[in-house]
């Protein structure tokens, strides 16, 4: 089974080398080739890609991206860095007919790309997303040390110096 396995992996590396390495991808061809296969890997069709994926984690994937980009929209509209922490995002919920819920790992990506700290499901909305614009004293000491870090980095860099260098 893993010889098997091995030679279906190398047949179709060769198939997909062949445009960019012709000379080796036939080479390797030749070298898995069995009787019934084609003479030359530039004779055979390019690999197509199975459709295992679940339609539910592209639909909900596809309303995470839809609640990032009206995020950021409502950041850009406040001029709201996105290193600068923001309280809660509140969401509506997503379609009923979808059978979509927000789980923890959808909520996760959400907080990380929007840098907020929690993420509220709310039906009453308007919207579709309303973020907390209010800034805190503690969250604004969270955003200028986010810069501070980032302007260290970033003389570090011009520098050429590396992290473990004191």
């Amino acid at each position: 089974v893993a010889l098997a396995t091995m030679r279906y992996v190398l047949m179709q590396l060769s198939k997909i080398m062949a445009p960019a390495m012709p000379f080796f991808a036939e080479h390797l061809f030749g070298a898995m080739r069995e009787d019934e296969d084609a003479e030359s890997v530039h004779l055979v069709a390019w690999p197509t890609m199975k459709n295992h994926k679940n339609a539910n984690v592209k639909n909900a994937m596809n309303e995470v991206r839809n609640i990032v980009t009206l995020a950021l929209a409502q950041r850009a509209a406040g001029a709201i860095k996105v290193r600068q922490p923001l309280s809660v995002l509140k969401v509506k919920s997503l379609p009923a007919q979808a059978g979509l819920k927000l789980s923890s790992e959808y909520i996760e990506i959400i907080q990380d790309e929007l840098n907020v700290k929690e993420v509220v499901e709310d039906e009453g909305l308007e919207n579709e997303v309303m973020l907390e614009t209010k800034i805190t004293p503690e969250l604004k000491a969270e955003g200028q040390y986010r810069e501070l870090v980032r302007g260290i980095q970033d003389v570090r860099k011009t520098t050429g110096l590396v992290p473990s260098d004191v």
